[in-house]
């Protein structure tokens, strides 16, 4: 649930290698996208995840303005590298890309969500009916 279908993180790359970005609508859409894409109950501002010896999954809730959750990711065969699932203007405002946000976001058909072209399918619904955003 990390990788996109060619084996790269499949989150918005930032100029710092380590950072990636994940633009969602808000803090409640922020714990759902966690949850859907890690496949466990995060319930607490804490989130410890011990996969053996493949590594571990830690995140809590930002105080960072912008920023709801943050994600470390320090898993067997994968750079070390920290999400920040944030607002779509914190996003669009941390990346250095020629595209611009808009062009690396989809909205969903079903429930109207946005979420990175990375992702195969809504975090939120599951949904494959899925539309440009044009603008936010």
């Amino acid at each position: 649930m990390i990788l996109d279908d060619t084996g790269n993180i499949g989150f918005i790359p930032t100029e710092n290698e380590e950072i990636y970005l994940c633009p969602v609508n808000n803090a409640e859409d922020s714990r759902k996208l966690c949850k859907y894409r890690l496949n466990t109950k995060w319930e607490d501002d804490k989130l410890n995840i011990h996969l053996g010896e493949f590594g571990t999954i830690a995140g809590n809730h930002s105080d960072e303005e912008g920023v709801f959750d943050i994600i470390h990711f320090n898993v067997k065969e994968l750079p070390k590298f920290t999400l920040k699932v944030s607002s779509i203007d914190y996003c669009a405002n941390a990346i250095n890309s020629p595209l611009p946000l808009e062009s690396q976001l989809w909205m969903c058909g079903g429930c109207h969500k946005v979420y990175p072209k990375l992702m195969p399918s809504c975090p939120f619904c599951g949904s494959l009916d899925r539309q440009e955003l044009v603008s936010h």
